[in-house]
């Protein structure tokens, strides 16, 4: 099979529109995920600390 430019630049431009909708719908998944991690990390860590500090005795002997 003999490759005609204007074949291959068809071909080339289909590709770099698949890259172009991949690269947007993984931005959009980064952000949901970053979205994500932002507010439930510090939320867990809170609702740790709180749950670890609430119930030890040596917290107690020191007030």
């Amino acid at each position: 099979m003999k490759w005609v430019p204007a074949q291959f630049a068809g071909w080339i431009l289909c590709l770099w529109k698949e890259v172009w909708m991949e690269m947007i719908r993984l931005k959009k998944l980064l952000k949901k995920f970053l979205t994500a991690t932002v507010f439930t990390v510090p939320n867990l860590i809170a609702a740790m600390s709180e749950e670890m500090f609430s119930d030890n005795p040596l917290l107690e002997l020191m007030d």
